[in-house]
């Protein structure tokens, strides 16, 4: 993954210039890394996407409506609010 933080960087810029995620769906910045932090370590993840799902993990991270689609359970649990 070598090229990893630069790709996570251009996709993340990608989402907020193109404004992918509506303001009021969009998570706090410090649950959105630990979201990626998550993601980084998880064996389901290649390169910036879940094999789970298919997802730029970058974008389904950043979203307060979405979980995490691990088959074992979602490893998202903490990082909920209200």
């Amino acid at each position: 993954m070598s090229d990893a933080p630069t790709k996570f960087s251009d996709i993340e810029r990608s989402i907020i210039e193109n404004n992918m995620v509506a303001p009021g769906n969009k998570i706090d910045d410090t649950v959105y890394i630990k979201r990626i932090e998550i993601c980084i370590s998880c064996e389901c993840l290649s390169e910036v996407t879940c094999l789970e799902c298919g997802c730029f993990v970058q974008l389904r991270a950043m979203q307060k409506n979405k979980s995490c689609p691990c088959k074992e359970g979602d490893k998202w649990t903490d990082t909920y609010i209200g």
